[in-house]
């Protein structure tokens, strides 16, 4: 994933350059050659920042998430090559391999089903239906940032990157920002920034609560 986000210009300024991945397969060893990007992660230096500094760093993050997400694919979903789907996946049922956006829509659209049926005292949440694949994260949140000696960010943790809807790295950004309140700039931001459908953005994070366990089926009160 990182050999392949590193010929992405000009997103590739903002992450981790990648040299060389090799493997030792006999004992399951993988390894990735790649530049060291000094600094603490976002999460660190969030709470020595000013108020106005947390505001730029805010729009700098929705800024490389936008770069990101400039990079559109065609073919199948998930990450590149021919790996299954790994965000999002509920472990009971994980994803089979997605050739098109189709069918992991249609994975998704089965968890929204089970989470509108087992809470009906709420609104349903909306069915994903013709969105599009970009280059995400998907596990966005300020310990997904490092910041430079230059103030500048670089995004990094892509174990679960790939090319999913934008919605859906929004939903998750979105679920993992929750807590503490004052880093909500950083979700408005990303909201302000990324074009996206609001409704879908919801759903998905239905979903990754659902799938981390925030979402309890018998619980009238999650």
């Amino acid at each position: 994933m990182m050999m392949h986000i590193s010929t992405k210009f000009p997103l590739k300024n903002h992450v981790p350059q990648a040299h060389r991945f090799f493997e030792i397969a006999d004992y399951n060893l993988k390894f990735i050659v790649m530049n060291y990007v000094p600094g603490p992660c976002l999460a660190d230096a969030w709470y020595r920042l000013n108020a106005l500094a947390r505001y730029n760093m805010a729009y700098q993050f929705a800024h490389c998430v936008r770069l990101m997400h400039a990079n559109v694919a065609s073919g199948k979903p998930g990450p590149p090559g021919y790996s299954r789907c790994l965000a999002l996946s509920h472990n009971p049922w994980p994803p089979e391999f997605c050739p098109h956006i189709v069918e992991y829509e249609a994975y998704l659209n089965g968890i929204i089903w089970k989470i509108n049926r087992h809470r009906p005292w709420r609104t349903p949440i909306s069915y994903l239906w013709g969105t599009q694949l970009v280059l995400t994260n998907m596990q966005l949140d300020l310990s997904s940032a490092v910041l430079d000696p230059r103030r500048s960010l670089h995004i990094v943790g892509w174990g679960k990157g790939g090319y999913y809807p934008p919605e859906c790295d929004l939903g998750i950004a979105e679920y993992l920002l929750l807590n503490p309140r004052d880093i909500g700039i950083v979700m408005m931001a990303l909201i302000d920034t990324i074009q996206h459908n609001a409704e879908f953005r919801l759903s998905a994070k239905a979903i990754a609560q659902f799938v981390d366990g925030e979402l309890h089926e018998d619980d009238p009160e999650s």
